[in-house]
């Protein structure tokens, strides 16, 4: 039990040496990683506020947001392998500077889709007013010759003198 006691305090005054990464470059890629998801959340946000469809881009930023939460929990939980973490975040900032990118082409693409949605609709509206404005003109022409013919073979009738 002594012998017990021994080692393991003698495992915790120990200094604990870790190859690869150091805690600031832990840190430093988890911040890293964080900015870029947030920076992808609203590449994502102002695509659908554009009218892109989003849906494939939640999915790989929302992967990219598990693999943060999990290089933050091993951070935080104090993992000794900070290779992992550091691997995890930079899959993670490498995802969500891809959904970025693809965020911004397709909020680009729905707002040049708008653009053209939007001239197609003044130039069809402006064709259907002349269409509409033409066919009332024919029938105006068609209904003033019909009220003409139809008022001049009215026979006037003869009534009684009024003022009498």
């Amino acid at each position: 039990m002594a012998l017990l006691l021994l080692l393991s305090s003698f495992n915790l005054l120990t200094p604990k040496v870790v190859l690869g990464f150091n805690e600031d470059e832990v840190n430093t890629s988890i911040q890293l990683a964080d900015k870029a998801v947030s920076s992808a959340f609203e590449a994502v946000s102002e695509a659908e506020t554009a009218g892109g469809n989003v849906t494939e881009l939640i999915v790989r930023l929302n992967h990219a947001s598990d693999l943060l939460d999990e290089a933050m929990s091993l951070s935080r939980n104090g993992s000794s392998d900070n290779n992992v973490i550091i691997e995890l975040s930079n899959n993670s900032a490498e995802i969500a500077n891809s959904v970025k990118n693809d965020a911004a082409n397709l909020e680009a693409s729905s707002l040049s889709s708008h653009d053209s949605n939007f001239q197609f609709i003044i130039i069809a509206s402006s064709i259907g007013e002349l269409i509409f404005i033409f066919f009332m003109f024919i029938f105006w022409h068609w209904f003033k010759g019909y009220y003409t013919r139809k008022s001049l073979s009215l026979k006037p009738e003869v009534v009684e003198d009024v003022n009498a």
